[in-house]
């Protein structure tokens, strides 16, 4: 592992080895490279990119996302926006976890149209 300054205009720290390495410089976030292009990006304030260095979201990712089936789980306050994957009978469905109430939470089947 190597530490490196890497400029007097950029102070800050560079972790790795080549161009596998983490970059923290100044306050424009952190970046995690492997083989020098950007895997995964926190920008300073938190948004997490991956796959992207400019996140406009809390997680925002350049290219799929893979939900497997585990499972659902319980649908409550903790859960309520998630969104999950099940397989039942060699069919998978997508659900969404969402507040019907005031202290009540109920799991949705994601339907697609227009296919």
């Amino acid at each position: 592992m190597s530490v490196a300054l890497v400029s007097v205009a950029s102070i800050g720290i560079v972790l790795g080895y080549g161009t596998n390495r983490i970059d923290a410089l100044d306050d424009a976030g952190l970046s995690l490279f492997d083989n020098d292009s950007n895997g995964i990006f926190i920008q300073d304030g938190g948004n997490v990119g991956i796959g992207t260095t400019a996140p406009t979201q809390a997680l925002d990712v350049n290219g799929r996302v893979r939900l497997r089936a585990n499972g659902k789980g319980t649908c409550d306050a903790d859960a309520a926006g998630a969104i999950a994957y099940e397989e039942t009978a060699n069919v998978g469905y997508f659900y969404g976890c969402k507040k019907t109430g005031e202290a009540t939470y109920q799991w949705f089947v994601l339907e697609i149209f227009g296919e």
